[in-house]
């Protein structure tokens, strides 16, 4: 799945209009940036920056461009599940940043052919998440209150679930917080139940919607059994810094104006 060339193919899919920006990351004092004039999302390496390091979403971009793909959308299963989708792929292509760090510590060095390999590592993983149907919004806040917290993922069996989102095992007020002002805007549900959605489908129209700059492609460089261990150990929630002399990337997520 992970071997040089591998490439994640969108099916063809129409949509009104195309976003005003094409995603494009550089390096900026060891930062490395995601976005379009400004920033969507940054990923700030440990070996760069031990104090700070980590990942940040910016959520009024983010919320800003989601909201006005979702609006495109006449279905409103469509569009919920696009703002999940959405979301799921900032976090992923982020988090495909640290596992490339973790493989090239002590002596990171940031190649632009990395982003290639996290959108493709990020549009696979959240196929596999839309995929474990239903998506459903669950109870998991503090008693008493409406705060929800986590999604139920179910899939493995009609009596065995996975519980988070967008990773099974971990669950973040932050993510919930930007789909659910998403939703609001909108005026739809956040979250819903997959079943009759094509996970395909919904991934497509935001490929095509933010004109991909860094085609879903694993680069020549990647070392497919060195790439799988890193990434299945950074996503076993709990226990990735077992492996690692950083503490639990996942403690590292953060939203930000």
């Amino acid at each position: 799945m992970f071997s040089p060339g591998e490439v994640w193919n969108p099916v063809n899919v129409e949509i009104q209009e195309k976003a005003q920006w094409k995603w494009k990351s550089y390096l900026d004092k060891g930062i490395i940036e995601s976005k379009s004039g400004k920033v969507f999302a940054e990923y700030i390496p440990y070996s760069v920056d031990r104090q700070n390091w980590g990942i940040y979403l910016h959520k009024n971009e983010i919320v800003k461009d989601a909201v006005i793909l979702a609006k495109l959308m006449k279905d409103k299963n469509i569009a919920r599940a696009i703002v999940a989708a959405y979301v799921s792929l900032v976090f992923f292509h982020e988090l495909a940043h640290h596992v490339i760090e973790d493989l090239r510590a002590p002596h990171f060095k940031y190649n632009e052919e990395d982003e290639s390999l996290c959108e493709y590592t990020a549009f696979t993983l959240t196929e596999a998440m839309l995929k474990r149907s239903p998506l459903e919004l669950g109870n998991f806040g503090e008693p008493n209150t409406r705060q929800k917290t986590a999604v139920l993922v179910g899939g493995i069996s009609e009596n065995h679930f996975l519980i988070g989102y967008p990773l099974p095992g971990y669950a973040f007020k932050g993510f919930m917080d930007i789909i659910g002002e998403v939703a609001n805007r909108v005026r739809i549900v956040p979250f819903f139940n997959v079943k009759s959605l094509d996970a395909k489908k919904v991934l497509s129209i935001i490929y095509y919607w933010r004109d991909e700059a860094y085609k879903p492609v694993v680069p020549s460089w990647v070392n497919e059994s060195e790439y799988v261990s890193s990434l299945s150990r950074n996503l076993a929630v709990g226990f990735d810094d077992l492996w690692s002399n950083v503490e639990s990337v996942y403690s590292r997520v953060s939203i930000v104006s």
